[in-house]
């Protein structure tokens, strides 16, 4: 499983550009009360938004990105300075199909995040750029959102998305300890997941490279 959470859990004030915005669109003093109200409807739909953050499997050109070109900040950042572990995913389409909740009430989707050098709030942002526009600053995550609205009464705090069959590979950090790893190997299991060691790379040291291990 994979599990989401609200934007107001992120650590940039502007992600997503949603929640900052209807927050400063609320402080305004509206002449007109129906246009608060509009807004405080649209933040109380927001509510419903919760968003997995995982790194975009190809990049632009549509290739794959093998774990050895990951920049090497992902693993200092969000994988506790290399002592953790990253999971490769393959989604299953089936995940998307919209003929499963007739009546949306419950919606999942997966679209890349665009890149901007300025954003400008000035007009209502689009669905899309609220929630898949951030600043360049953050353009070495190559980041892939796995987005999910769910107002049908079962939302929670922090759901998650059943993803049985879908971990194609795990990748140890250059400093995960003997004992997590053996704790990875005991959680695969007979799952058939390959488990693989990153270490530097000793002909290119700013470069690391995987070992398969189990």
């Amino acid at each position: 499983t994979i599990s989401l959470a609200h934007p107001r859990e992120f650590n940039d004030p502007l992600d997503t550009i949603l929640v900052y915005w209807l927050n400063e669109e609320i402080k305004k003093k509206y002449t007109d009360e129906w246009q608060l109200r509009y807004r405080l409807l649209m933040k109380k739909v927001s509510e419903h938004i919760k968003i997995r953050c995982l790194i975009a499997g190809q990049n632009e050109l549509g290739n794959e990105v093998p774990i050895e070109d990951v920049n090497v900040l992902m693993w200092s950042h969000y994988a506790d300075s290399h002592k953790g572990f990253c999971v490769k995913y393959v989604f299953d389409r089936d995940m998307f199909d919209l003929t499963k909740h007739i009546k949306r009430d419950k919606l999942l989707l997966v679209d890349k995040i665009k890149y901007s050098e300025t954003i400008d709030i000035n007009d209502e942002p689009s669905i899309r750029m609220a929630l898949l526009e951030k600043s360049d600053f953050w353009k070495y995550e190559n980041e892939m959102r796995l987005i999910s609205y769910d107002c049908s009464g079962e939302d929670k705090e922090f759901p998650v998305v059943e993803c049985k069959g879908m971990a194609k590979a795990v990748y140890l950090g250059v400093k995960c300890s003997n004992e997590n790893r053996r704790l990875m190997e005991k959680a695969i299991g007979d799952k058939n997941i390959p488990l693989y060691q990153m270490s530097v790379d000793e002909e290119k040291l700013t470069r690391f490279k995987k070992t398969l291990i189990g």
